[in-house]
């Protein structure tokens, strides 16, 4: 579901429309995956709650800014065109760290509150920062993983996940990935058929006017 800045809720449906400060909530067992307009993708499994703080995407330059709340679960994200021209414009926060992106596929593990939300992030391509108030550290390998339990202490050394583990942990999720931008291609397709077949209309009806 999608709850809303004025409370109200929405059930998430292939073509459902989100919004600047909505809240990504999914039920146990289920899976959603989200495309934004500059192709930023984020899926999240069963038991996973996120916050859109900003969106703002500027189509004809490419440019914008994006900052997303992980509350817990599990999440694979893709970074977008936002990411790849102003990398600096992007943000992703979890309860214990800020994570900068650098034209970057990866997944993150957030623990719920009881757990005080700790974060175990991994790299799958491109380059994450992963900060909090004491130190950061740089994935920049594929399956380069750090945890981070405190807010108040630096990331853990990071080490290298082999693929199978990468697999279990995300594997699912990455699949999610897939199938939401193929279905956001094939609607972003259908959509541009539409818009030709209205202008061949429209010039057909002006020919006959003449």
């Amino acid at each position: 579901t999608a709850t809303h800045a004025d409370g109200t809720r929405t059930e998430l449906h292939p073509g459902t429309p989100v919004f600047q400060a909505d809240i990504i909530q999914t039920a146990s067992g289920a899976s959603v995956g989200i495309v934004f307009v500059d192709k930023t993708t984020f899926a999240l499994e069963g038991d996973a709650r996120m916050v859109l703080d900003d969106l703002v995407y500027h189509p004809n330059t490419s440019t914008g800014s994006a900052a997303f709340s992980l509350v817990q679960g599990v999440f694979v994200y893709v970074s977008g065109e936002v990411a790849h021209n102003h990398p600096e414009a992007v943000s992703i926060r979890t309860p214990v760290a800020t994570i900068s992106v650098r034209g970057t596929e990866g997944g993150f593990n957030v623990h719920g509150a009881v757990q005080g939300g700790e974060t175990s992030v991994t790299i799958f391509s491109g380059a994450f920062q992963v900060t909090t108030d004491a130190g950061s550290v740089l994935l920049n390998s594929p399956g380069a993983t750090t945890a981070v339990f405190s807010i108040t202490e630096p990331p853990a050394a990071p080490v290298i996940q082999p693929p199978a583990q990468v697999q279990l942990t995300y594997g699912a999720i990455q699949a999610v990935v897939t199938q939401s931008v193929n279905a956001y291609q094939q609607h972003e397709q259908e959509l541009r058929q539409q818009h030709e077949q209205n202008q061949q209309q429209q010039q057909q009806h002006d020919q006959q006017q003449q």
